[in-house]
């Protein structure tokens, strides 16, 4: 996840000599597929091509020799071990390994527990979060005791894997292997989650939404690529309804790309929508509540902040200069970025912008409108309530800034202009790396539950005249004590 030697001299050499590729290009942005062909000349055929651009062949890469293919192959195994330790880490005080978060005790854990795998399907808050349930039951096979640390680290896992998936899908919008590393770091890096999604099952969904839109872009050229992002986005739509969102994209893909095998992302997300159906059948909807302005403040204050300083940063400034002034800077900073991009880019990058920043705004815009506790409860220096919002438009955000230089980068011009594109790069890693460095480990709520240790071992001394169950206060429902000792 780490930029390294081989990743630093590839940003080097974009810099040098933007247009050598790296690998073979066959960029449905400058040679567009024989998908988007319609009537020459015809409304939808010119509508088709534009969409096509949001949807770029990923470069084909020449056979390799089967060595090198075991050692990529282990390589990025490593790759998402390291990201998920690195997650495991960040949370200060008592450690994510030895408390559990939110839903993952009050709902998903005892529900595993108390009837293994007949929960997967059962909705809660009005729909059905099927991959943080099925964490859940997998880790309820563990001993009691090591309940905690196997909801972190596969919470961990899956935000890792994540990130690895964003580095694959973005490469026929990000060509730099650097700048898709750099990706993949911000997934793993992210300045909010140790407030609320990082190391844990129940928010596993925003990190798949996120890979999700990127699967949806997705035109991969290897065999295993449609698997995982057709899992990506069943996984996504079957645990978060917020994903019903990516309907746009999904909608675009099938104009774009017609031909069946292309729509391997696109089958998986309307599978997780065919899962979400019985439950919204008989649940009430989440509705609309007066005006949205409130969710753009939120917006505003927590996304657009977030960006360019980070978590802490951002509330240091806030503190300083005031809410109002320090988000009025943050919206006027962000826009003059974005037009930068918009003028400088071509159509493929403006599509993409377009894309990113929309459903961005929308993620946090309409949650924030039906919830309205989200954007009237007050933040605290180790809490924001309603963070887990933040996190899909903030790495879009991101997304946006490393494709837009990427795109920088492959621009032919004279030394002069080398010289600017190394600028931007320092730009952009510099105002990526303060939040990553300022927000890597700190104080949230999590840090002062109480040790899942602790909770266990008090349940076993409660057992020992062996009633038939012992309340725990922590996960709010009895369990029986033939899970004592276990």
């Amino acid at each position: 996840m780490k930029l390294g030697v081989r990743g630093g001299q590839d940003l080097l050499r974009d810099v040098r000599n933007p247009t050598q590729p790296q690998v073979a290009d066959r960029s449905s942005a400058d040679c567009p597929d024989s998908n988007a062909a319609g009537p020459r000349g015809s409304l939808a055929g010119r509508l088709r091509q534009v969409i096509m651009l949001l949807f770029p062949e990923s470069p084909q890469r020449l056979p390799q020799p089967r060595l090198r293919s075991v050692l990529i192959a282990g390589a990025q195994v490593l790759a998402v071990a390291a990201g998920a330790a690195v997650l495991l880490v960040r949370q200060a005080g008592h450690p994510s390994w030895n408390t559990i978060f939110g839903e993952d005790a009050s709902v998903f854990l005892p529900r595993a527990l108390l009837h293994p795998w007949s929960n997967l399907i059962q909705p809660w808050a009005g729909y059905i979060q099927l991959v943080p349930q099925f964490l859940a039951d997998l880790i309820s096979r563990l001993p009691l005791h090591d309940a905690a640390a196997g909801l972190a680290v596969t919470g961990c896992m899956v935000a890792s894997g994540c990130a690895l998936l964003v580095y694959n899908a973005s490469a026929g919008h990000i060509r730099s292997r650097a700048l898709r590393c750099l990706l993949a770091a911000a997934v793993v890096l992210l300045p909010v989650a140790p407030l609320e999604v990082a190391a844990n099952a129940v928010d596993t969904p925003w990190y798949l939404i996120f890979a999700a839109f990127w699967a949806l872009l997705w035109r991969p050229a290897s065999r295993g690529g449609p698997a995982a992002a057709a899992l990506v986005c069943f996984g996504a739509m079957s645990s978060q309804f917020v994903a019903v969102l990516l309907a746009p994209l999904v909608v675009a893909r099938v104009i774009a790309l017609p031909r069946l095998r292309e729509q391997a992302p696109a089958l998986g997300w309307l599978a997780g929508l065919a899962v979400q159906i019985p439950a919204l059948l008989v649940q009430k909807p989440a509705q609309l509540r007066g005006s949205p302005m409130p969710a753009l403040g939120f917006y505003a204050d927590h996304v657009l902040t977030a960006v360019l300083a980070g978590w802490r940063l951002s509330r240091a400034l806030t503190q300083a200069a005031g809410g109002a002034q320090t988000a009025l800077l943050a919206a006027v900073v962000v826009a003059a970025l974005g037009t930068w991009a918009l003028v400088k880019g071509d159509g493929r990058l403006r599509m993409f912008i377009a894309a990113a920043v929309l459903f961005g705004l929308a993620a946090a815009v309409i949650p924030g409108t039906s919830r309205l506790w989200v954007v009237h409860l007050p933040s605290t220096a180790g809490w924001l309530p309603g963070s887990r919002y933040t996190v899909v438009p903030v790495l879009l955000l991101v997304s946006a800034g490393i494709v837009a230089v990427d795109a920088y980068l492959r621009r032919p011009g004279s030394h002069r202009a080398a010289a600017a594109r190394a600028m931007a790069v320092v730009l952009l890693v510099t105002v990526l790396g303060a939040g990553w460095v300022a927000d890597f480990r700190y104080y949230t709520a999590r840090s002062g539950y109480q040790p899942w240790s602790r909770t266990v071992s008090s349940f076993d001394q409660s057992c020992r005249p062996r009633p038939p169950s012992v309340y725990i206060p922590s996960l709010r429902v009895s369990l029986p004590c033939s899970l004592a000792g276990s």
